[in-house]
């Protein structure tokens, strides 16, 4: 086996041209003002509703400081509004619940166990985040984003509830933006009743408002990696704590991160929840039909992911007295390889059925190592966003760059969209994208425009504008000063908005013939990375539908 705002812009004038180029293209030409979802005013409604229970960004530091005191408080808080929007907590268990917690592939990892679970013919229930261009990517059934006529519906029933339920005495009538979705979901999928539910954790584990599950049938930790540590600790054993925090007694749990920093961790903390932990084996350990893995989500990095989602559906499946299912792919006793000096025992590889096979191909989850082509523009979009997804979109970029050069007679202009969050260092990320050699390196806010629309599904109110400009002037000094010393150092800029940067590519031309001495270009390729949110606006603006997944 061989493994794998404003007025009208140029932007959105080039919108048509960008869409009928593509070779992934529907042959649709749209125009600009059929570039966004066609909303009802229910919908409208419920999102410009929904948008109002962000915070401004001076709420959201006090609320940290609150909850640094008494996380505890934040499951506390969630169990009262599921009471208030008549949701049982009984009445999750019926869900059958697959968390997932972890740093790296989190959602990937979800999003091929939900893929295998409904090729198996199960109903689906998936909630993840954050969405890329629609609110409704959150929350999917048999894999598929609400449609706007049923999350308004939903929406409203949950709002309305806690409108009705709310008292004087109360400090908040109303729960925060994540939250209300979180309620929403487990609303939507105790309706919808769903066979299972797959829960992606928001932030850490312990204290996230997706803990209130009492008994998951299993549980999944994913590679571990620093990220939120103003939250969950400045070590991997502090955020190993944190993300261990859903294991439950009764329950199992599987990890695919075999560090030995954090596997200590994880083993102590399942010991004190009384949850037995087990590691997944490497994608080597399975007889796979074939000679080849195709997998849906591209990059070799998505090989602990795929192990794990088949390990955490192979469990669901017993767990839940489904074993009949598992008569095609009787397992294996495969000796593990580099088993790491821990008591937890490595799960054994099975004989992949053709239904794990189909589900892990057909897998799709966008904006993780994603190509778009846009005629002599190839956007290459990863939302990695801690130092090892970055090393990995790193060798992933310049992989692929080098397949979409193939061929071409001359050499491509490589140009970086960029943005951290104030909360992650530029100085323990850029570093790993050095060695792709860009000709320019491009800063911007994960603002999409320069006003920002309240009826907007990417709509983000928490950020402050300001704030966000200094994170980008910091990033771009960083990445000017590891270019130090280079014979050719590139060109660097700064833009205030998605929109603007996306223009400024599209006005290469100008800016490339400089470069190259009056000489013009036939090929751009982009990378855009460093942030889900960055990924997502660039997304909104090229493919807004999502069909060029």
């Amino acid at each position: 086996m061989r493994l794998p705002g404003r007025a009208p812009t140029k932007w959105a004038n080039h919108l048509v041209n960008l869409h009928t180029s593509s070779r992934h293209s529907t042959g649709v030409a749209l125009t600009p003002s059929a570039m966004s979802t066609h909303k009802t005013a229910s919908y409208e409604n419920a999102i410009f509703q929904l948008n109002s229970l962000q915070s401004n960004a001076s709420v959201i530091q006090q609320l940290r400081k609150k909850r640094e005191i008494h996380p505890e408080r934040n499951l506390m808080e969630t169990e009262m509004f599921l009471e208030r929007a008549a949701i049982q907590i009984t009445d999750l268990d019926k869900l059958n619940v697959i968390h997932v917690s972890g740093t790296k592939g989190k959602g990937s990892t979800c999003a091929f166990t939900e893929s295998v679970l409904r090729e198996l013919g199960f109903k689906t229930g998936f909630y993840s985040s954050p969405h890329l261009v629609h609110v409704r990517e959150r929350i999917r059934i048999n894999g598929e984003p609400l449609n706007e006529r049923d999350f308004a519906r939903y929406f409203w029933t949950v709002y309305k509830r806690l409108e009705k339920s709310s008292t004087k005495e109360e400090t908040s009538s109303m729960p925060a933006y994540f939250k209300f979705l979180t309620l929403m979901a487990y609303h939507v999928f105790v309706e919808e009743k769903v066979d299972v539910a797959i829960i992606e954790v928001g932030i850490g584990g312990e204290y996230d408002c997706t803990n209130v599950i009492k008994n998951p049938v299993v549980c999944g930790v994913t590679t571990l990696d620093y990220d939120h540590t103003s939250i969950l600790g400045q070590t991997l054993e502090e955020i190993a704590w944190h993300k261990a925090g859903i294991f439950k007694p009764g329950s199992v749990a599987i990890t695919a991160d075999w560090s030995p920093e954090t596997l200590g961790v994880l083993e102590s903390r399942a010991k004190e929840r009384q949850c037995p932990l087990s590691l997944a084996p490497a994608l080597e350990a399975y007889e796979w039909p074939g000679s080849r893995l195709e997998i849906g989500i591209p990059g070799q990095h998505q090989y602990w992911n795929i192990t794990l989602a088949m390990q955490l559906s192979r469990v669901w499946l017993e767990r839940t007295g489904r074993s009949a299912l598992l008569n095609d792919i009787p397992i294996i006793a495969t000796a593990p390889l580099n088993k790491p000096n821990c008591t937890a025992p490595v799960l054994p590889g099975f004989q992949v059925s053709s239904a794990f096979v189909q589900a892990i191909r057909s897998c799709r989850w966008p904006g993780r190592s994603q190509v778009l082509r846009r005629g002599r523009i190839t956007y290459f979009l990863d939302g990695a966003h801690t130092p090892k997804s970055l090393e990995c979109c790193a060798k992933w970029f310049k992989s692929e760059s080098l397949v979409e050069h193939d061929g071409a007679e001359e050499k491509p202009i490589k140009m970086l969209l960029f943005h951290c969050t104030a909360d992650r260092s530029a100085d323990s990320l850029l570093p790993y994208l050095q060695k792709c050699n860009f000709d320019y390196a491009l800063f911007c806010p994960t603002q999409v425009h320069a006003r920002v629309d309240r009826r907007s599904d990417q709509a983000n109110l928490n950020q402050d504008e300001h704030a966000q400009l200094d994170k980008c002037e910091q990033n771009r000094k960083c990445w000017t000063q590891l270019q130090r010393g280079k014979s050719s150092a590139g060109v660097t800029e700064v833009l205030p908005c998605i929109e603007d940067a996306l223009n400024w590519i599209e006005s290469r031309d100008q800016h490339l013939d400089a470069l190259k001495g009056g000489l013009s270009t036939t090929n751009v390729h982009v990378l855009v990375t460093g942030s889900l949110h960055l990924v997502g606006g660039v997304i909104g603006l090229i493919d807004p539908e999502l069909k060029m997944t």
